[in-house]
Order: C-alpha cells, then structure tokens, then sequence
C-alpha cells in the first residue's frame, strides 16, 4: 500500500522536475515559488484529464 501511494505522490513531483520548471525556480520569496509550484501542479492533472475521463 505503501509503494501506491509513494508512486501516487513522486509522479507529480518527477513531472514537474522534467516537463514544468519545479527543477530550477526563477524567484525568490515563498509566495512566488508557491504559485510556480500550484501552475506546474495544475498542467499536470490536465496532462491526467483525457486518461481519468476514458477510465
């Protein structure tokens, strides 16, 4: 159950680090990197939308 759900969490953060720009921030205060952090996020469950709609 364990592996599930560490799978369930790394993809989104491997995801981010590949595709969005979680790997290397261009600001600096935390609010900033908070809303770099929900955009990457947010193209990622719409990169999941097709597959969740299908199944």
């Amino acid at each position: 159950m364990s592996q599930t759900r560490r799978k369930m969490v790394e993809c989104p953060f491997g995801w981010g680090k590949q595709h969005g720009t979680i790997r290397k921030t261009k600001h600096r205060s935390r609010l900033r990197v908070e809303a770099e952090f929900l955009i990457n996020m947010i193209g990622y469950n719409l990169m999941r939308l097709p597959r969740l709609i299908t199944s």
